[in-house]
């Protein structure tokens, strides 16, 4: 990552203190909480958020106040690595957030130049992780959250400023050049391939309802998408609790803000998912 992006960020991801980590249910936050447990061996996951349902803790761990989401576009001001757009006019902002979007100011005047990678390229840059050796592993990464569409639609389309956009990000923000390199040298149908790795969910589940939660992750050629990614991708075995259960909403904006939504529900998560769309959980009642 370039050296002005990061000192634009949040400086506590330099902090050697214990943090328990929030794992979220897909590939993104898996691979990115898997990828922060080997370069800061005292953070450990701890929680599962699920947007639907609520937030749970693993049994027998002791709670803190030191938490990160990882790939959760948390609200108010807690610690968390995230990719999205989490505001509609860059007004009420979570300042903890290592949130590129934040960081450049988009909303949604600007929607279309947002940050269209994942939070796993974004902890592999700020970090300086060394990428997958092989192009099936770099292709693995720029599939996950469909990265690479965002380098075959402008094209598609006829739009070199969307290309452009997409070039920005990956070479002179995340300066991961030999990613943009593998797209222009293959097809997208190189990519879209390997799709099947944003199908597969992480899901909670209580089957014999005794309130102890297990998870459960079917994601296929798991054996091989490890061996490309060099990273294990397991789920913790041992049992989760429900601490606090939230709700899913969704609204078109038109004319609303994010700060007329704060007045009405105490949000947890929130994210623009298109220039006037937004999807956000509330703690519920």
């Amino acid at each position: 990552m370039n050296l002005k992006t990061k000192e634009k960020l949040p400086q506590w991801f330099l902090e050697e203190t214990q943090k328990e980590l929030i794992l979220s249910n897909d590939i993104d936050s898996l691979l990115s909480v898997r990828l922060l447990e080997q370069i800061k061996p005292e953070w450990r996951l701890k929680y599962f958020y699920d947007f639907e349902s609520g937030i749970y803790k693993l049994e027998n761990s002791r709670p803190t106040k030191d938490v990160v989401g990882v790939d959760v576009a948390l609200d108010k001001d807690f610690k968390t690595f995230d990719n999205h757009v989490t505001s509609d006019n860059s007004n009420g902002i979570n300042p903890n957030s290592i949130n590129l979007n934040n960081v450049y100011g988009i909303g949604s005047h600007n929607y279309f130049k947002k940050y269209c990678g994942s939070t796993a390229l974004l902890i592999y840059s700020l970090f300086d992780i060394p990428l997958p050796p092989t192009d099936t592993g770099k292709a693995l990464l720029l599939t996950i959250d469909s990265t690479y569409y965002s380098y075959y639609n402008p094209i598609a389309k006829k739009r070199p400023e969307w290309l452009e956009i997409h070039r920005h990000w990956l070479c002179d923000i995340l300066d991961l050049p030999e990613l943009y390199e593998l797209e222009c040298t293959h097809k997208m149908e190189d990519f879209k391939r390997f799709g099947f790795i944003n199908d597969a969910k992480i899901q909670i589940f209580d089957d014999v309802l005794d309130g102890y939660y297990q998870m459960l992750y079917p994601l296929d050629y798991k054996y091989e998408v490890e061996k490309a990614l060099d990273v294990c991708l397991d789920v913790p075995s041992d049992s989760f609790r429900l601490l606090k259960g939230v709700s899913a909403e969704s609204c078109y904006l038109n004319g609303l803000h994010k700060s007329d939504l704060k007045e009405k529900y105490k949000i947890v998560s929130f994210a623009m998912t298109g220039k006037n769309h937004c999807n956000f959980s509330v703690v519920e009642k």
